[in-house]
């Protein structure tokens, strides 16, 4: 046999088998493609470190802490504002991690805070602890997937959220809105500032006591 009709041969086999290996790679594909979708939970992912409110002005709202620092009183600035529980301080706790744990403090308010019953200045938290600050008792869970996150909403600004604690100082609020307005040379932002106060609510304050002169 003639060596060009051994090399024309030779082309084909090749050529055959290029053409079948591309064909079943085709096929693996498609499959792939046509294949359903992994079924999907339509559920987030679990995230660390949330507070579930179990009782109190808090029952049935859940708050993402994560790994950030946050702070619970009745403070506008406050990422869990109970400002409906008079016994809670303005700055009542913080709550922030700590070498990889979530550490809880209390901020010397005025009617404490508690974690399984005791009261604590300063607790590292294991899942499943209760806080109770004022009426409001919370479960602290390590991992979950709740659609809520409380801390995000929309913040009270009324005199109930500066208001002293009802059962700490006797000194009134307009004692110390005064007192701060003299500190400050008459400079009410800075005034409204020192007490963590909205500059509205502290010149509210101002004008109702001269209507009550």
């Amino acid at each position: 046999m003639e060596p060009s009709i051994l090399i024309v041969g030779g082309l084909v086999v090749v050529v055959i088998i290029v053409i079948a290996v591309i064909l079943m790679r085709g096929g693996k594909k498609a499959a792939a493609d046509s294949a359903p979708a992994a079924p999907s939970s339509g559920r987030p992912a679990a995230r660390l470190n949330w507070l579930v409110g179990l009782s109190g002005p808090a029952e049935g709202k859940t708050f993402h802490i994560g790994s950030r620092t946050v702070s619970i009183g009745r403070l506008v600035g406050s990422f869990v504002q109970l400002t409906e529980d008079e016994q809670v301080s303005r700055n009542h706790c913080q709550i922030g991690t700590e070498g990889g744990s979530l550490i809880i403090r209390d901020a010397e308010s005025n009617t404490g805070t508690f974690v399984n019953g005791e009261r604590i200045t300063r607790h590292i938290l294991k899942d499943g602890d209760q806080i109770r600050i004022g009426q409001s008792v919370f479960e602290y869970r390590h991992r979950g997937d709740f659609e809520t996150n409380d801390g995000l909403g929309r913040k009270d600004a009324s005199m109930r959220a500066v208001k002293p604690t009802l059962m700490g100082s006797q000194k009134s609020l307009q004692t110390m809105v005064f007192e701060a307005l003299e500190e400050y040379n008459g400079d009410r932002q800075k005034a409204a500032e020192s007490l963590s106060l909205p500059l509205e609510v502290f010149e509210r304050i101002l004008e109702d006591n001269k209507k009550s002169i």
